[in-house]
């Protein structure tokens, strides 16, 4: 986990472009569903990027 804190600023910026980072888009509300796939790596899952407030 240590490995990937330097991007949680860098993502929260605005710098990132998260969307070419995960294979499992969901809203905020869907989150449970995104790691559950992310978790078993089911329907292509590899990472997971939740949409806040969406």
């Amino acid at each position: 986990m240590q490995k990937t804190l330097w991007m949680l600023p860098v993502v929260a910026a605005g710098v990132a472009a998260t969307r070419k980072a995960g294979t499992t888009h969901r809203s905020e509300d869907r989150a449970p569903t995104a790691y559950d796939m992310f978790e078993h790596k089911t329907d292509g899952g590899v990472r997971a990027v939740i949409r806040p407030g969406s």
